[in-house]
């Protein structure tokens, strides 16, 4: 039998938004080839996707701003008589609600879930064509297939990603991976996989790498003599010591994402000791990985309850006074799933119901501390600051003159200008276009009191 698997992709995403492809639907490709299925991986946006192909089944993976566009792509799909599964972040909290749109459901998925599922549908037990979809039960995935059984199916021309562990350990309340359970692969497993990757180039995709010290010890250790060039995403608490940095330095680090993710909101995964302020203690703590890392960037969630029009001068200075060399903004979202989005509910403060404004980008609850217009403007503020074209030169000459890497310096010249570039064609008239449909929503709602 032949399946199709998409993951929808946005199509307007921003400059250097395509380098990269997901690893789920490999994955299940990779479990379905196992049982002699055809199957076929694509990444497209909604205009793009391929309705005419040949296959038995479809599966849809979904994030939750794609939503609307992969229910239109689900029904078309089911009206030709394919069976179609729908799985991806966006099933975390909406299982009911995908049952009206497909024919199975999946919130997580493991290799036994998967095989028994198609088996089933080759014996005729699971058909397409029902009124309701059936949820299909499935314990978290805590193994994967090889990078050599995954690389056919991933993308030529895309940058490799590389998992070392499943799940995150933490459970920031806003996070779709906040009850996943932390599962660390085999040290030998990973450096086989790095063995097998031609590129010397590639991302280690793990919810947060290193969790694990003494396993993360013992997999550095044993990369240094591949000399590979990596980078990765974690959080500051994994980032303490110095020798855990110097392993990341000569196991072949050049970068890493730290999710700092709040200066006014406290995380247990930031490990700060309360001496001094959240601002002084995060920018010493980026200043002391930037000795051994030549790149930086931080991520931070702006419209939580405890952020106030301070937060963003804080964000600002952060940034500024920091050795970090790009900073990445998101907005609280109630993603379904989430307690976050439970509590949203719960107060009352929901605004928005259409799944595309869930984006990390776009205004869907109300706030404590903001009139929604204003938190635009602020937003809009912040934006022009810090990609402004004096700050992004300061950055890549800090960088150039610590580390005297021409490489490095050219690739954050090209990641900076890119920035520069979304934030005047995509972010501020995104956000623009967010202020005026927040101020007729609250219009609206104002007029129906």
């Amino acid at each position: 039998m032949k399946i199709y698997l998409i993951e929808l992709r946005a199509g307007h995403t921003g400059v250097a938004a395509q380098y990269f492809n997901s690893l789920m639907l490999p994955i299940l490709a990779v479990w379905a080839e196992r049982l002699g299925w055809q199957a076929t991986v694509r990444f497209p946006a909604f205009n793009k996707v391929d309705f005419d192909i040949e296959c038995d089944v479809v599966a849809l993976s979904l994030y939750t701003h794609l939503a609307p566009e992969g229910y239109e792509i689900a029904r078309r799909f089911r009206e030709m008589g394919k069976l179609v599964i729908i799985g991806g972040p966006h099933s975390k909290g909406c299982a009911e609600e995908l049952k009206h749109h497909a024919d199975l459901v999946f919130d997580r998925c493991n290799e036994a879930a998967w095989t028994d599922t198609l088996r089933a549908i080759e014996n005729g037990e699971l058909r397409a064509g029902g009124k309701s979809g059936q949820f299909i039960n499935s314990d978290e995935m805590t193994d994967i297939p090889s990078y050599a059984e995954i690389a056919p199916y991933y993308g030529k021309g895309k940058i490799p990603l590389l998992l070392s562990s499943l799940g995150c350990p933490h459970d920031c309340d806003f996070c779709t991976d906040w009850d996943t359970k932390y599962v660390k692969r085999s040290v030998d497993d990973v450096i086989q996989d790095l063995q097998d990757m031609k590129s010397r180039f590639f991302i280690f995709c793990d919810p947060n790498f290193g969790a694990n010290i003494k396993f993360t010890g013992e997999l550095l250790k044993q990369m240094i003599p591949l000399q590979k060039k990596y980078m990765m995403e974690t959080s500051l608490a994994w980032l303490a010591k110095d020798h855990y940095l110097q392993l990341l330095k000569d196991s072949g680090c050049i970068g890493l994402e730290v999710g700092i993710e709040s200066l006014t909101t406290v995380y247990k995964k930031n490990v700060l000791n309360g001496s001094e302020s959240i601002l002084e203690e995060t920018i010493k703590k980026i200043d002391k990985i930037k000795e051994y890392i030549p790149t930086i960037q931080i991520n931070i969630v702006l419209g939580l309850d405890d952020d106030n029009e301070d937060t963003f001068k804080l964000v600002e200075e952060l940034y500024r006074r920091s050795s970090a060399d790009t900073i990445a903004l998101f907005v609280a979202t109630p993603f379904p799933g989430t307690p976050y989005y439970d509590r949203m509910k719960q107060e009352g403060r929901i605004i928005e119901h259409n799944w595309k404004y869930y984006n990390c980008y776009d205004l869907t609850t109300t706030m404590k501390n903001f009139e929604l217009p204003d938190f635009c403007d602020q937003m809009i503020e912040l934006y022009k600051r810090i990609h402004s074209p004096w700050l992004i030169a300061k950055k890549i000459f800090a960088n150039f003159k610590q580390y005297r890497n021409f490489k490095i310096a050219a690739m954050l010249t090209a990641v900076l200008l890119t920035r520069l570039f979304n934030t005047w064609f995509f972010s501020i008239p995104d956000y623009v276009r967010a202020k005026r449909r927040t101020q007729a929503m609250l219009e609206h709602r104002e007029v129906q009191v």
